[in-house]
């Protein structure tokens, strides 16, 4: 109940500021899915995907918002077959024109830092070289800058808080998932169906959901010249295991 004033206060006092200013808002929201990535309750989830509809579509919404921009690793959660945030323009993994090469950093981007910092170029590549985006070798920007700041190449990706989520997929073992793991690590491909995940760590039900899940985290390489997809392990995640 508590949660539920707040929620119609703060888009009142929204609505309120806008009648009197004239001046609509541009609400900027970083790590969206941070609260469906790591908590198990259905309830507290469903409460903030309220919140955030409320501010972004929403009757009210209308009158106090401009723009909504909001980044986070997955895309916004699915409710059944629809999304709670449906009228976002939403650029993924799986889909990312136009804006592909801000994904990371490009290799000519790449080339210029090792000349900079007097990095072996080659090295760099081998380690960072992750994944193909629309014919764009895209490098990943953290493990990049660590690797100049620190004058060495390590696997710095695999501190960050989403790296448990590989084992934790793996013990799964959903219809092979772990014969499928092996046939990438020994350089080959694996099919995968990216439909049915409802972009929830928490609600994984199939080897398809796993794969997708470790595509959208950077994980995953992904081949969507296919009509049937495929996946593939990026020279960097070959490090991790």
């Amino acid at each position: 109940m508590t949660k539920l004033i707040i929620q119609k206060n703060l888009v009142l006092s929204l609505c309120l500021f806008t009648k009197k200013t004239t001046i609509p808002f541009v609400i900027i929201i970083d790590e969206l899915d941070c609260v469906i990535r790591n908590s198990d309750d259905k309830e507290l989830v469903h409460s903030y995907l309220q919140f955030l509809h409320s501010l972004f579509k929403s009757e009210e919404s209308k009158a106090f918002l401009a723009l909504g921009y909001i980044t986070g690793i997955l895309p916004i959660k699915k409710i059944k077959d629809e999304s709670a945030l449906n009228n976002f323009r939403e650029y993924t993994m799986l889909k990312s024109k136009p804006i592909t090469k801000y994904y990371g950093f490009t290799e000519e981007e790449v080339k210029e830092l090792c000349k900079k910092y007097d990095m072996d170029f080659d090295s760099v590549k081998a380690w960072y070289n992750g994944y193909l985006i629309d014919g764009i070798h895209m490098y990943n920007p953290n493990s990049v800058t660590q690797a100049m700041i620190d004058q060495d190449c390590d696997s710095y990706w695999r501190n960050t808080s989403s790296f448990s989520s590989i084992n934790t997929f793996i013990t799964m073992n959903y219809a092979g998932l772990k014969d499928d793991i092996m046939t990438m690590l020994a350089g080959g491909k694996v099919m995968v169906d990216t439909r049915s995940f409802q972009n929830d760590l928490s609600d994984i039900h199939s080897k398809d959901d796993a794969f997708t899940a470790l595509i959208h985290l950077g994980y995953l390489g992904y081949d969507a010249d296919r009509k049937s997809a495929t996946v593939h392990y990026p020279d960097t995640v070959t490090k991790f295991f």
